[in-house]
């Protein structure tokens, strides 16, 4: 067994033994590709996609999950009301979820087929409550999404020093969260852009576990779980999945690509 499948045997027999339910491990990592309205952020093993819209901020993070021996895509969303008028925020209206091939080549027959796109159906929250608790989810996002965004709202800033000819001279560590932490309420404006400000919104938006119909009022964030069932779908191998969230925004779509990278 490698140590990848090591890793994940154990984090599937942990959770097992406190829970007492089905495994909700995330079989794979999907990093978020960059754009003009998207940055992509890693940390502590979490992918997450900033999206900032003009009257909201959004983060989001894809894996999928086996929940009682059906398989799902579970989507982690958090929405943050910028506007000066109240948002209503549909989960299950306002995002849609493809899966996609990265490479659109497969083997059938002894041919070269391409893959269609699959459209995935979200599933009701209730349905999801019959199988997991609310606490569960919550404490799987605090755990795995909060901590991630922590630990980079935390991380020092490093500067790098080179002489006249680029060469690295010197790296050093600065500590300035104190300063960073006044630059969030300076420059509020420019959320998306900062680690610390994400995680900023992430701690003041209610965490809600398995996410539904919601009224944000200005400055309300809330963030949680919505689930699409996979079905019996023929998809890609994993390492050659994607998976396009298209969110439906107050000023428009935005629609964010989720690519298969290696796990750790």
């Amino acid at each position: 067994m490698t140590t990848k499948h090591l890793v994940w045997a154990t984090m599937a027999l942990s959770l097992l033994l406190v829970s007492g339910c089905a495994s909700t491990v995330p079989m794979a990592v999907y990093q978020p590709r960059e754009t003009s309205e998207i940055q992509s952020y890693f940390q502590n093993g979490a992918a997450i996609a900033a999206i900032e819209g003009d009257n909201m901020l959004a983060l989001a993070q894809i894996e999928p999950v086996t929940i009682m021996g059906t398989k799902y895509v579970r989507l982690w969303l958090l929405v943050e009301n910028q506007s000066n008028e109240p948002l209503l925020l549909e989960p299950m209206k306002c995002a849609r979820l493809t899966i996609e091939s990265m490479s659109n080549v497969r083997r059938l027959g002894g041919k070269n087929v391409g893959f269609k796109p699959v459209d995935l159906v979200p599933a009701s929250p209730t349905a999801i409550l019959a199988s997991i608790s609310n606490a569960q989810a919550s404490e799987a996002i605090l755990s795995s999404i909060g901590a991630a965004l922590e630990a980079g709202a935390q991380r020092p800033t490093t500067a790098t020093t080179r002489d006249a000819q680029g060469q690295h001279v010197q790296t050093t560590t600065v500590n300035d969260l104190p300063q960073k932490q006044q630059a969030i309420l300076e420059a509020r404006a420019a959320r998306a852009a900062s680690r610390a400000a994400w995680y900023e919104a992430f701690n003041s938006s209610v965490n809600e576990g398995i996410l539904r119909r919601n009224t944000l009022f200005t400055g309300q964030g809330v963030n949680g779980y919505v689930y699409f069932k996979v079905g019996f779908v023929n998809q890609p191998r994993q390492d050659d999945r994607r998976y396009r969230l298209t969110l439906a925004l107050p000023e428009g779509e935005v629609v964010a690509a989720f690519d298969a990278i290696d796990g750790e």
